[in-house]
């Protein structure tokens, strides 16, 4: 069966949920999985990294350069959260306890906001009264409708774009939101962040031996450079070569906007950004 990733994740911790291989939708879970229960070992083999999506900024040709000169410029989500605040913009971005691209998302604007005011622990940021009051001018202009899930806000957005400016998505969704709506447009943020999608063998109790030995083959299929090539055909980027083999799929409109190599910054701690979050639907 296939769950939200956090809901499998507390299956795992819970045992309810009993899979050989967890796969989530980024990185961070598996991390948070094996902090937690000691299930997951990234430094073994049967660890993958398989490919990436960077979050980006889909927006429409019309609000284009406004994103531009926002996201590319310094403190975005400071410059977002006044332009909220006096009611000069509307965006959504997906449910940060819910859904992988609105922890990224969220993840972006802690980091932002912790440099900004010279703060080194995230946990303690994430709860200051100050990122509370940040999240609030933020969730002025935030609009609810369709955030529960990243692919619902992906599809409203592309069948409705009145009422909201822009919306965080993967790369891999607003290429193919571009190429089939050519009105919309997509912008990368300075800084950007990745959704590693991992998979790995559990290192359970009910994971049996007999178990273990046909997921380290099934991963180390997927691993392979023929699968991998095919990671690019639904607007993924591999892990090895993955700028130029999407690059050279990317061939409609989307390819106005595609950046092939760009710099990332890492996530949060989960603690963090769980906390973050939590702040960020308290807000009503």
């Amino acid at each position: 069966d296939t769950l939200a990733t956090r809901e499998a994740m507390q299956g795992i911790h819970n045992h309810t949920a009993q899979p050989t291989i967890f796969n989530p939708s980024t990185q961070l879970w598996l991390t948070r999985i094996g902090d937690l229960d000691n299930f997951v070992d990234n430094s073994s083999s049967d660890y993958k990294v398989l490919f990436k999506s960077p979050l980006v900024i889909l927006t429409t040709k019309q609000n284009l350069p406004e994103m531009q000169r926002i996201f590319q410029g310094r403190n975005s989500w400071e410059t977002v959260r006044q332009m909220s605040k006096s009611g000069k913009l509307q965006f959504s971005f997906a449910d940060p306890i819910n859904a992988s691209s609105g922890t990224l998302t969220m993840s972006l604007m802690l980091q932002e906001y912790a440099k900004r005011t010279g703060q080194s622990n995230l946990d303690a940021a994430a709860t200051s009264a100050g990122f509370k009051s940040f999240l609030k001018d933020i969730t002025v202009g935030w609009v609810r409708a369709n955030t529960q899930k990243s692919s619902d806000l992906e599809k409203a957005f592309v069948s409705d774009q009145s009422g909201r400016a822009f919306i965080t998505a993967y790369e891999a969704a607003a290429i193919k939101a571009v190429d089939d709506n050519p009105n919309l447009a997509f912008v990368y943020p300075s800084p950007k962040v990745d959704a590693n999608q991992a998979a790995a063998v559990l290192k359970a109790p009910w994971v049996k031996a007999e178990q273990r030995k046909n997921a380290e083959a099934f991963l180390n299929y997927l691993d392979s450079p023929t699968q991998m090539t095919k990671v690019a055909d639904f607007n993924f980027r591999p892990m090895v070569n993955g700028a130029g083999e999407l690059e050279s799929r990317v061939k409609g409109p989307a390819a106005t906007y595609f950046q092939t190599s760009y710099l990332s910054v890492g996530t949060c701690p989960y603690s963090a950004l769980n906390d973050a979050a939590s702040v960020r639907n308290g807000i009503r």
